[in-house]
């Protein structure tokens, strides 16, 4: 009984996931949001249920985001961002220097890799200016510090009145 509620529990964080994914697809001024939010959903199943269970939830919205959604855009920036909860538990057992270098690692390897797909697959060839590139990645990097601080917040505040609002201790008590 106890793995079916787990199981359960994933399924529908993954399910809300991609409805939040799919409601930013549609409406392309909120995609980032979207994908922030989605993002915190894996984020309680890995508080909950440990990395395993987030980065399962993780793959199983990137997934459905990739055959379902209309804009692949969003799907791709939830591929790239979506699993930063995951890579943040591990990062964050890591001594205090460690954790903020592989923290910077990624961010500047996610951002990259953003320019570089929007560069040369969603452009179509198209090329950018170097500024605009540069821009691009120093407002990547922006929000990805940001996106950090959120989950570092939104941490404190799940454990202290979110999980207690919701009753979700006694659904795994």
């Amino acid at each position: 009984m106890k793995k079916t509620k787990y199981l359960a529990f994933c399924a529908i964080m993954s399910a809300l996931g991609v409805v939040i994914l799919l409601l930013g697809s549609f409406f392309n001024i909120f995609d980032l949001c979207a994908v922030l939010i989605a993002s915190i959903l894996i984020f309680v199943v890995c508080e909950e249920l440990g990395n395993g269970a987030g980065m399962l939830s993780y793959v199983v919205c990137a997934v459905i985001a990739f055959l379902i959604l209309p804009s692949k855009l969003v799907a791709t920036e939830y591929a790239i961002f979506g699993f930063y909860p995951v890579l943040r538990r591990i990062f964050e057992a890591r001594p205090r220097g460690v954790c903020i270098t592989l923290k910077a690692l990624y961010m500047v390897a996610s951002a990259t890799l953003t320019i570089m797909l929007v560069r040369f697959v969603f452009t179509a060839g198209e090329p950018l200016e170097l500024h605009w590139e540069i821009l691009t990645g120093v407002i990547g990097l922006v929000c990805l510090v940001l996106c950090d601080i959120v989950f570092k917040r939104f941490s404190r505040h799940y454990h202290t009145k979110i999980r207690k609002m919701l009753r979700i201790d006694k659904f795994f008590g």
